[in-house]
């Protein structure tokens, strides 16, 4: 059985890690696509995800971090979740479920 770890997985590598762990550990999984540049993604960060209420859920869940314009792979996944802006930010509560979008 995998190991959880409480980080944020990156990329298209990342990605493909995140739904193996959410398989093995059967924890929700978080993807959040982001771009450098985007001033809501910078606020998400520095505002939205270090709130202990948003801390205490996301380290029960797998969850990583997708910037398209990091390549390919990655390019093809926000296609693949109909990500036409920033920040994008989804929740699968378990491996079988499809992707919920969330406007935090």
């Amino acid at each position: 059985m995998a190991q959880f770890e409480d980080r944020w997985l990156s990329d298209a590598p990342g990605y493909a890690r995140a739904v193996e762990l959410q398989r093995e550990l059967n924890v929700p999984l978080v993807v959040y696509f982001y771009a450098d540049w985007c001033p809501y993604c910078r606020a998400l960060s520095s505002q939205y995800f270090p709130a202990e209420p948003v801390q205490q859920y996301l380290s029960g869940v797998v969850k990583v971090r997708i910037n398209p314009e990091h390549g390919l792979p990655e390019r093809e996944l926000a296609k693949r979740y109909g990500i036409t802006g920033y920040p994008g930010f989804f929740v699968m509560r378990n491996p079988a479920s499809s992707p919920t979008k969330l406007n935090p």
